[in-house]
């Protein structure tokens, strides 16, 4: 299982690599900065970023709460998504659907629910739910604020993120 995940992981990552060119062209975008959560109470660094594949297809990747996560986003104003993530020797799954909207002339939102899966051992399946504000700053750099719940059987984590980006 582990060989074959592995496998799948290398296989995307020559595609992305391949692929950055042309997707350099669609532009994308990158922001950094700080998050917590309520499970560990500790602040770690956070970094994002989407690289446009097409109209309605993104490649996204995350470092957030010491797990990096790679995505594929579907969809033009709402649509599907996957994610793929790693932390310590352990690798989740995610799927789920988002949305997002203008909610003024400048500042939009974004939000997605999704069923997120442990692999590497017995944990349950758990709902997770994110959201985020973008507010320009400058016509290339904007501030993102976010929220995100996982809803466990036994209790909920709750984590929040702050971040500069910038278009390309």
């Amino acid at each position: 299982m582990r060989r074959s995940l592995l496998v799948v992981v290398c296989v995307l990552a020559a595609a992305l690599i391949a692929g950055i060119p042309a997707a350099a062209q669609q532009g994308g975008w990158f922001a950094a900065g700080v998050s917590y959560d309520n499970g560990d109470e500790k602040f770690h660094p956070y970094v994002t970023g989407e690289l446009y594949l097409t109209p309605n297809s993104s490649l996204g990747v995350e470092y957030l709460a010491e797990e990096i996560s790679l995505s594929y986003w579907w969809g033009e104003s709402r649509g599907l998504y996957g994610q793929v993530g790693f932390i310590d020797s352990n690798t989740r799954i995610e799927v789920g659907a988002w949305a997002s909207t203008d909610l003024s002339a400048t500042i939009s939102a974004s939000g997605w629910i999704g069923a997120s899966k442990l692999l590497d051992n017995d944990s349950p399946i758990v709902v997770v739910a994110r959201g985020e504000l973008y507010i320009p700053i400058t016509d290339k750099l904007f501030a993102l604020a976010g929220v995100d719940a996982a809803f466990h059987s036994e209790e909920t984590v709750v984590g929040g993120r702050l971040a500069i980006g910038t278009d390309f």
